[in-house]
């Protein structure tokens, strides 16, 4: 997801509640996003992929980006202690 905010790079770990499932046509196939369409063709063919995202947060129970916020700052936490023990060798 390419949204300044949310975005993370490559081969770091993505918010478990900002992934969105997609069928292998979406996502591998011929409508599919990592097909060589690219993200930018895609969200302009199918819609943004925060659009999908609040679809989904309401068909649920819960709030998907309250959640998102949660792991985030948890993620944030070990990311931090993380760094201090593998500093202080």
């Amino acid at each position: 997801m390419k949204d300044d905010r949310w975005h993370v790079g490559v081969s770091q770990k993505q918010n478990p509640f900002l992934q969105i499932p997609l069928s292998w046509m979406y996502h591998i196939g011929d409508h599919g996003i990592d097909s060589g369409m690219g993200v930018e063709t895609w969200e302009e063919r199918y819609g943004t992929q925060m659009s999908k995202l609040d679809w989904v947060n309401n068909q649920l129970p819960y709030d998907i980006w309250e959640q998102a916020r949660i792991w985030e700052g948890k993620n944030r936490l070990r990311n931090i202690a993380t760094k201090r023990f593998i500093s202080k060798d």
